[in-house]
């Protein structure tokens, strides 16, 4: 059995340099946990973190008895920052989305605003929950909070950590637009496509280069894409229900195929890409508009290529077709940064016992590319699927495991058969939930031996990598009609 790996490197390049983002180095930490004792360095982790000293960690879900795939039972409701200025003309802008809610849930959407939204005071979500009476428990849409949360607003408006939070207990989705007209233009994408299509004849790309002498790109090819590929491919459900499975690895992960898959003429239902990100210094000027557009095969590798990248290698929002039409699609952008970017590194191990971290951006961020994608003018996505900050190949690959990127057949398996954007991710966040109960029993040990420090590094990269995948959309959107009714469950 070959010895366990646990350094490893993040999907992201840096813009000016062409160099390997930040790849974690635990070496320090390890070093640090060896050589002294560790109970200063874990108060430190647990508090950077967020967990919590108790062992159980909360199950993100509906109580029994209630569907969570129906918005009647599970509720659904928007949920603004107190001091939004603009809350009045984003309602009226989205006014054809709560409306299909509300027809769908038999009663009128709850609006979390002015007082009763997010305050800046909230430092976790039990803090807005405890507001409303809800504890940490199976979710009971009658106490006043529904299961489905849209947030509206950027990371400056409703933190980062405050989504993390909410997502591990609700089905959280956010929009964040600076246009209000970019409002009304997802409404009629999610009134027009949500849940139109039929479960037969369903078109799946997947899209991931293989850059050469690069482990990151490699290893999702062999451990993620090619494997998801085959198991589409060869289901005999994939064969009954003639899904359309297309896949673009490796050096024909071309940027040009891309814009043929982002608004061209081969737009799929549903588009699952693993590529580096692109990182830019904080502040760069280009950081806000570039920031985690999508490395392509048209990068030839660190060997070939030892100097900064150039637009012709990555695809943004930038280069998106005029008039392009996204047709509802549903993605899934497994990237660092993909999602957005916060202000300070969710990752620092550099030094463990500093209460400071590594600055990232010098206000947190929505990225750009799935907000161009939700907010187009013609017919957007109906939801882009998306990490903030980095990712890491712990989500798919784990030496000795034979496959550990389960979780993620399961989300395109769940998406295809009809399941909402959230629901189909519940695996995703129940890793997260295991994790952190892992990663908390581990730093109450009181135990200095280095295998110690290893597991907490791994487990702490793993279940923020878990944790930080969030939705960008409505997160009861659904890419089809089910088949069948689904059976009731407590889990969302």
């Amino acid at each position: 059995m070959r010895k366990r790996e646990w350094t490893v490197p993040c999907l992201a390049l840096e813009a000016e340099t062409g160099a390997y983002h930040s790849m974690v180095d635990t070496a320090s930490l390890f070093a640090k946990l060896k050589s002294t004792t560790t109970q200063p360095v874990i108060r430190n982790l647990m508090t950077r973190t967020r967990l919590p000293r108790e062992s159980a960690v909360c199950e993100r879900g509906l109580m029994s008895g209630l569907d969570p795939e129906s918005l009647e039972d599970a509720g659904w409701g928007l949920l603004f920052a107190e001091d939004d200025p603009r809350t009045d003309e984003i309602l009226e802008a989205l006014e054809p989305l709560w409306a299909k809610r509300a027809a769908e849930m038999g009663r009128p959407p709850i609006v979390f605003r002015g007082e009763r939204g997010f305050r800046r005071t909230y430092r976790t979500a039990s803090d807005f929950l405890e507001y409303h009476g809800v504890g940490h428990q199976a979710v009971d849409p009658s106490a006043g909070v529904p299961f489905y949360l849209l947030l509206i607003g950027g990371p400056e408006s409703i933190p980062f950590p405050f989504h993390f939070d909410l997502q591990s207990q609700f089905a959280v989705g956010r929009l964040a637009f600076d246009s209000v007209d970019a409002y009304a233009h997802y409404a009629d994408t999610v009134c027009t496509w949500d849940g139109v299509r039929s479960p037969h004849g369903l078109t799946t790309a997947l899209f991931g280069p293989g850059h050469p002498g690069d482990r990151a790109t490699w290893l999702s090819l062999r451990h993620l894409l090619e494997p998801l590929h085959d198991w589409l491919r060869h289901h005999r459900e994939a064969r009954r229900r003639r899904w359309h499975i297309r896949a673009t690895l490796a050096e024909a992960a071309l940027k040009k195929r891309l814009v043929d898959l982002l608004g061209g003429p081969d737009t799929p239902d549903l588009l699952f890409t693993v590529t580096h990100g692109v990182v830019y210094r904080p502040g760069h000027a280009s950081q806000r508009a570039r920031q985690g557009s999508l490395v392509c095969a048209d990068w030839p590798g660190r060997e070939a290529w030892s100097r900064g990248l150039v637009p012709h290698q990555f695809f943004g929002a930038e280069d998106l077709l005029p008039g392009a039409d996204f047709a509802g699609l549903i993605a899934f952008l497994v990237t660092c940064y993909g999602a957005g970017c916060p202000a300070w590194d969710h990752f620092a191990f550099d030094d463990p016992e500093s209460t400071g971290a590594r600055a990232l951006a010098p206000k947190p961020f929505m990225a750009r590319l799935p907000t161009a994608l939700l907010g187009n003018g013609r017919s957007g996505a109906l939801a882009v699927v998306a990490h903030v900050e980095r990712t890491w190949e712990s989500s798919y690959y784990a030496p000795n495991i034979a496959r550990n990127a389960t979780d993620y057949f399961s989300v395109v398996w769940d998406l295809l058969n009809g399941k909402t954007v959230s629901s189909a991710l519940s695996t995703v966040h129940a890793r997260q939930a295991v994790l952190a109960a892992r990663l908390n029993r581990h730093l109450l040990e009181p135990d200095d031996r280095p295998e110690l420090a290893q597991r907490i590094c791994a487990y702490w990269k793993a279940q923020d990598d878990a944790r930080n995948t969030i939705v960008l959309g409505d997160p009861a959107v659904r890419l089809c009609r089910p088949e069948r009714a689904r059976p009731t469950s407590h889990n969302g």
